[in-house]
């Protein structure tokens, strides 16, 4: 009878332990679950996305050279290749604004939703832009020296009753005019000695001298 009792002690003692070493282990694992699942989310987020795509003209479908892309909360950008292609690559999973751009077309975006260890595509068309340029004003002012100058005015040229501007300029001191034929011909001036290509003619400003001979020819005018 002593010894039953004995026994029973011994294995009621026995069973408690190994109740608690359960409830030990059960703790465990429990704690050790949601880690092993939070590493596991992390390992599985880390894993980058990639995006492609082409760029081309909306009107002509061709590939649209150096064109940028940009994507919202990433710096940099990226330009597409000589046939519109581009591609971004190490994308952290998740939703961004896409745009492409390029000079003489219109911006355009998109929302894109990169998935994670996946490549996803978006093809752009851009429209050609109208360019705004900036109003361009020339002013100039007239040239209102006289001294050693002289002027035809409309009157001394009726009354000089000359048939030509060669004819017209013979009458000038120091200036000589060649003339090849009668009026109407080639004629060329020259200054006190000068040759014809050392005589500079403008009309309203612009040279009419020749590019080759560097003479201007009366006639003309």
């Amino acid at each position: 009878m002593f010894l039953g009792a004995a026994f029973a002690k011994f294995n009621a003692r026995i069973n408690s332990r190994a109740a608690s070493f359960a409830r030990v282990i059960a703790l465990r694992v429990a704690f050790a679950v949601p880690l092993l699942a939070a590493a596991s989310s992390k390992l599985t987020a880390q894993v980058a996305g990639e995006l492609r795509g082409r760029i081309v003209d909306a009107a002509t479908a061709h590939g649209i050279a150096n064109a940028q892309v940009e994507l919202s909360g990433r710096t940099g950008v990226v330009r597409s290749g000589p046939d519109g292609i581009y591609i971004v690559r190490g994308l952290e999973p998740r939703a961004y604004t896409v745009s492409a751009r390029a000079f003489g077309f219109t911006t355009r975006s998109v929302d894109i939703d990169i998935k994670n260890g996946r490549t996803s595509t978006q093809d752009f068309q851009l429209t050609v832009a109208a360019q705004q340029l900036s109003d361009i004003l020339v002013d100039a002012s007239r040239d209102t020296v006289t001294a050693n100058a002289t002027i035809f005015n409309r009157g001394a040229i009726e009354q000089l009753g000359r048939r030509d501007l060669g004819e017209l300029l013979q009458s000038v001191p120091g200036v000589v005019v060649t003339q090849t034929g009668g009026a109407g011909q080639s004629s060329r001036i020259s200054i006190r000695g000068s040759s014809a290509n050392q005589v500079l003619i403008l009309v309203d400003g612009v040279p009419i001298n020749s590019a080759i001979s560097g003479a201007a020819d009366l006639s003309q005018i």
